[in-house]
């Protein structure tokens, strides 16, 4: 396999497959999400996304998903791999809903592959699934991931995931609680499947500063998140969800 042909896709020692990244700034989660803006999230802690290399890659590839040519050319790049399962967005988030329904192209034009999606843009699935009245095909695994650090998704929120046919996963800092092995013992996925099954998943919040971060995070209070659109998201606790724009 040429270099050259695979362009756009990296590969996680962690899990061992390919991925589609974007930059965390550049799309909007850093500045987004929870875990972004309290320095939790593991992407902005790991310092092998800071090489040059690997920063131009992600701007390429935030230029390349506005690309005419994005749905026809990822597709060869994820077949080239011949790779049985594919990940979006080891780095990065949906920027928009243009771009989510690219993926969705995707994924139905590849059949053999199972895909998992995991994100934080309610938003972006509740047009598609609501306003649109969209589907998502079989080989697509999405996971909305619960809006606040070491929060159980609140039950609204699965009951629309149910409804949508897709998963949810959450974070916990209590190792008990957790579903993911890999999360809690710090080594690589292996032979574990579970995040491609349409089943919910408890990530354990490893590494000292996400952990440090994560403390001092207080889950009852409602935060405000600027959206990279201009639009206010409001996550909350259980007992204020259902506002719009705000946890739906």
């Amino acid at each position: 396999m040429k270099a050259r042909q695979i362009s756009h896709l990296s590969t996680s020692s962690k899990m061992e497959m390919a991925s589609f990244d974007l930059d965390p700034k550049a799309s909007g989660c850093a500045d987004r999400c929870e875990y972004g803006i309290n320095q939790v999230c593991y992407v902005l802690n790991n310092q092998n996304e800071k090489w040059p290399s690997r920063k131009q890659k992600l701007q390429r590839n935030q230029r390349f998903i506005k690309s005419k040519h994005f749905v026809i050319k990822l597709k060869f790049e994820i077949l080239r791999t011949r790779s049985r399962q594919f990940r979006w967005f080891g780095a990065g988030d949906l920027p928009d809903l243009e771009t989510f329904k690219k993926i969705i192209q995707i994924c139905r034009e590849c059949p053999s592959v199972t895909f998992w999606l995991p994100t934080s843009r309610d938003d972006i699935l509740y047009q598609y699934f609501e306003d649109l009245g969209g589907a998502i095909s079989p080989n697509l695994i999405i996971r909305l991931s619960a809006p606040s650090v070491a929060m159980e998704m609140p039950a609204m929120m699965k009951d629309l995931c149910n409804k949508w046919g897709i998963t949810w996963t959450s974070t916990t800092l209590d190792d008990k609680e957790a579903t993911c092995q890999a999360s809690k013992d710090g080594g690589s996925c292996g032979l574990c499947e579970d995040c491609f099954k349409l089943e919910p998943v408890v990530y354990l919040i490893h590494g000292k500063r996400a952990r440090k971060n994560a403390k001092n995070i207080s889950l009852n209070t409602v935060q405000t998140i600027k959206r990279p659109n201009g639009e206010r998201g409001v996550f909350t606790n259980p007992a204020n969800l259902g506002q719009k724009g705000g946890g739906f």
